[in-house]
């Protein structure tokens, strides 16, 4: 297995260094990527802007042939050499961790759908809460100016009411006092009559 890996590195370095640039990189196969060494994969992917530090080899690879579109198939084994069978290894492990990465962005998007729902929700809630207690407060404004007026309403009518019955009386007692002169002027001529 280490020869076929020689070959692929000194291979894609001679393609990569070419001083002219005639020769262009041929394209990668999911073979050639499985044999790149950790260097090479980030050489790679650093040519195709994507940094790749700190990151362990079977994630360099997945997001190679990820950014090469390369499909993993997993072909009938009919001769079962050692190397047939660490490459196979490598294509499952790697169509597992595909497979895990996938189901993980699947559930991140699940779980993000919920909270901005939940959110959406809560915010809802909240505006009609607040929609509500503006209502009860502007219904309680009404009230308490209804009150009011009726309470001036009625001070209004109790005032005319107490104004009214203190014109009567003062009527009443205007008209009794004038009673009380005539009958006075009355007596008084009465008497003068008796005199004479």
């Amino acid at each position: 297995m280490s020869e076929p890996t020689s070959d692929v590195e000194e291979s894609l370095v001679l393609e990569r260094h070419d001083p002219e640039g005639v020769v262009a990189d041929p394209p990668l196969s999911v073979e050639a990527v499985l044999l790149l060494s950790v260097k090479q994969l980030r050489e790679q992917l650093l040519q195709r802007g994507i940094d790749p530090k700190g990151r362990p080899k079977p994630q360099l690879q997945l997001e190679l042939m990820q950014l090469l579109q390369l499909q993993i198939v997993v072909p009938e084994i009919k001769t079962t050499t050692l190397e047939q069978e660490q490459m196979q290894l490598q294509k499952e492990q790697l169509q597992l961790e595909m497979l895990r990465l996938k189901l993980k962005t699947e559930a991140d998007n699940a779980d993000r759908k919920e909270r901005l729902e939940k959110q959406e929700a809560e915010m809802e809630l909240q505006e009609r809460k607040d929609k509500l207690e503006q209502q009860c407060f502007a219904v309680e404004i009404e009230a308490q100016k209804r009150k009011e007026t009726f309470e001036a309403e009625q001070q209004q009518r109790k005032e005319a009411e107490m104004h009214k019955e203190a014109v009567e009386q003062q009527q009443r007692k205007e008209a009794l006092e004038a009673e009380m002169r005539k009958e006075a002027v009355e007596q008084r001529q009465r008497k003068e009559a008796t005199e004479t």
